[in-house]
């Protein structure tokens, strides 16, 4: 489910161009299918896939601690847009949440793809510990109308959250003509991110002794921030 202000976020995001877009619902602490915010993450993207970028999801998870956020609240829901009118998975979508490694010790986790004709899907996988794995489609509800976004926020100038979603996808969302597969990229995986929030206090520590990659970073010239080295490990979904 999702609340009517991060559902319109999230349809400003997927018409804000003309390629995937992806990121992670933030969910509430006591209802955890709840999105009530959809934040993306450094990224490159084509019309068919996606590289979150290591040190941006460090950034974003480190980020997402300061404001009090739980893991289990932004390493749940998995969402990504289709900029067709299909919302079905891609083999490469379905083999990543049938891979019993993709999981890692999450007792659960759930894909939402969210395509531009409007199509909805959305994957639950439940795995008990010791016991069996199940992968069910689940329904995806808004909740509300538009207009009760006033009615919940009477102060929320409408304008000023564009203003805010479109310097967010300036910051973390680089369109490109091509991915071409390397060896380097590899898809976000669950355990991915339960590294990254683990690691993120060291990064902090390198980062703020060495300076932020978003802050002084040199550029490549797709105006995308340079890593210290050229192996560092990307995370890719390719549909």
């Amino acid at each position: 489910r999702f609340s009517q202000l991060a559902w319109q976020k999230l349809l400003w995001f997927r018409d804000r161009g003309n390629t995937e877009i992806a990121g992670w619902g933030i969910t509430r602490i006591d209802d955890p299918l709840l999105v009530v915010d959809f934040r993306t993450i450094l990224q490159r993207t084509t019309a068919s896939s996606y590289i979150f970028d290591d040190d941006g999801l460090c950034e974003s998870i480190e980020s997402w601690r300061a404001e009090g956020l739980k893991p289990d609240q932004f390493n749940r829901i998995s969402i990504h847009t289709h900029p067709g009118n299909s919302a079905t998975p891609s083999t490469v979508d379905w083999n990543t949440y049938s891979d019993p490694h993709i999981q890692g010790s999450l007792p659960w986790l759930v894909m939402m793809i969210l395509a531009k004709g409007g199509e909805t899907s959305a994957m639950l996988r439940v795995s008990a510990e010791g016991g069996p794995t199940v992968c069910k489609s689940i329904p995806v509800n808004v909740l509300g109308s538009f207009m009760s976004i006033a009615d919940e926020f009477p102060d929320l100038r409408f304008g000023d959250l564009k203003e805010e979603w479109e310097a967010e996808y300036l910051r973390n969302v680089h369109p490109i003509q091509t991915i071409k597969p390397s060896k380097q990229n590899k898809r976000l995986t669950v355990n991915d991110v339960a590294d990254a929030v683990r690691q993120f206090t060291d990064r902090a520590r390198v980062r703020k002794s060495s300076g932020s990659l978003l802050s002084g970073a040199e550029f490549d010239d797709e105006g995308f921030p340079l890593t210290d080295s050229d192996d560092s490990d990307s995370m890719s979904n390719d549909d």
